[in-house]
């Protein structure tokens, strides 16, 4: 498993380098413009797009004005500023959700590896769309936010299929196998894809057995991520919070976690013949 990676930024780091960046393209400028406008250097503005390095809260702010950002969006931009190096970055509020998605989903795209362990449920980044969306219609989403995340978790998969493709390990809970999501048509279909994917040389499906006694993904589901040019980085996502850790000693521990479910866990054959046997058993 990997597990190092060279430190280069923060997720709260990498949402403001996002949001300052989509805030830049909307209003038609380069960064060279930006740069000039606020008197810094062409490269400084760009590394702060890129989470590399954090701005100070007055630079930020100089950059908003030039960018014509006044109100709601200003306040949401701002909240990034402050603490950016914080041990754990916990999303409360709808707003600071989408800033940590959109900094995760650039994360991902730029992952060397994504390993996911998700006790209860098929991982978003192999799932239907039609099994997504029993998840999110099933959580109380209004049906056009539900359709709104579907869209963007499938988009994820491109980051599967592409031509230099991350490689995802999936950790999935043999009591997932065994939840009705949607209906049995539904979970049929899922598994069919699952096994469609799981052939992918750069994804690896692993199933861990319900008694196989106490093990880490017990405690719940969790992302460990390797981008290429940070720390490893754990993402958790609740039913109405999330939250990214990327201090070494938490990390670390849940690098633990993840060699302990990797060494109880099926391997992959042994894996997808469970899989096929209960998919049967829906159709």
């Amino acid at each position: 498993m990997v597990h190092n990676s060279t430190m280069a930024s923060t997720p709260k780091a990498q949402a403001l380098g996002v949001a300052l960046r989509r805030a830049r393209e909307d209003s038609g400028l380069t960064t060279g413009e930006v740069a000039d406008r606020v008197r810094r250097n062409h490269g400084e503005i760009s590394r702060w797009e890129t989470g590399d390095r954090a701005p100070k809260p007055e630079h930020v702010a100089q950059v908003l004005t030039v960018l014509g950002i006044v109100g709601k969006p200003y306040d949401e931009i701002m909240s990034l500023v402050h603490d950016p190096a914080a041990p754990m970055w916990v999303a409360t509020s709808l707003p600071a959700q989408k800033q940590q998605l959109a900094a995760y989903l650039e994360m991902e795209r730029q992952a060397v590896v994504v390993n996911e362990v998700s006790p209860m449920l098929v991982p978003g980044m192999l799932q239907t769309r039609e099994y997504a969306h029993a998840i999110m219609s099933g959580g109380g989403l209004s049906p056009d936010e539900a359709m709104r995340r579907c869209d963007i978790r499938m988009a994820r998969r491109a980051a599967l299929t592409r031509p230099d493709p991350i490689h995802f390990n999936a950790f999935i809970g043999e009591l997932a196998l065994y939840q009705t999501i949607g209906d049995r048509s539904i979970v049929a279909d899922q598994f069919r894809f699952l096994l469609e994917m799981a052939r992918r040389p750069n994804v690896t499906v692993r199933i861990t057995l319900a008694d196989s006694g106490w093990y880490p993904a017990l405690e719940g589901a969790f992302v460990f991520l390797v981008p290429a040019n940070l720390r490893p980085i754990v993402q958790i996502e609740l039913r109405t919070t999330s939250m990214f850790l990327h201090e070494e000693d938490a990390v670390a521990d849940y690098g633990r976690a993840l060699d302990m479910i990797d060494r109880m866990a099926l391997a992959p054959e042994a894996s997808t013949q469970l899989i096929t046997a209960r998919m049967e058993k829906l159709c």
